[in-house]
């Protein structure tokens, strides 16, 4: 049965609100599927496997017409060697490709390591500290009482301890005994 004859019985199926068909035929339609994309899987395990001896050959012989190259191109004519170590160490990269593919063309770069960028954790930082010349730990520090430094000890995640920071800091402003600086 194919998934056109499947589709013609599940639409007569429907028309006529036979459940029970429509759910053994959208059953036997899963059951094409799978059988349909084991078959693919299994096709392509098989082409990979006759090809990797090919594909091995075939970048042997392009690693060998790139390397004369590569010492071409990174001839040190003072000391007579290839320099293609010191060259790329010059610019802190790692390496470099030169890569083919048939719907870009060719393509070449420098590896190197890539840096990455520290993040403080989310959320805007310095504000208080802009506003009121302390940071939020500076003014709960100075105005927290006995009670909330337990609430602080007992929240469970950072989100919930900067309710309770934030919370001191608005009771400081409502207090009067915290003042902007500008």
């Amino acid at each position: 049965m194919t998934m056109d004859d499947i589709r013609k019985q599940l639409m007569e199926a429907a028309a006529k609100g036979d459940v029970e068909a429509v759910l053994k035929l959208t059953a036997e339609a899963d059951k094409l599927k799978k059988a349909e994309a084991k078959e693919k899987a299994e096709a392509a395990a098989k082409e990979a496997a006759e090809l990797a001896g090919v594909r091995t050959e075939l970048a042997e012989k392009i690693g060998a017409a790139l390397k004369p190259v590569s010492a071409k191109l990174f001839y040190d004519k003072a000391t007579q060697t290839d320099s293609t170590n010191a060259v790329l160490e010059g610019v802190k990269a790692t390496g470099y490709y030169f890569e083919y593919s048939v719907e870009k063309g060719i393509s070449f770069g420098l590896r190197h390591p890539t840096v990455r960028v520290a993040h403080s954790g989310g959320g805007s930082t310095g504000k208080s500290k802009a506003e009121f010349g302390m940071s939020l730990d500076e003014i709960f520090q100075k105005f927290a009482t006995d009670e909330d430094k337990a609430k602080l000890e007992a929240a469970a995640s950072n989100s919930a301890k900067w309710t309770v920071k934030v919370t001191v800091k608005k009771a400081a402003i409502a207090a009067g005994l915290l003042q902007p600086v500008k």
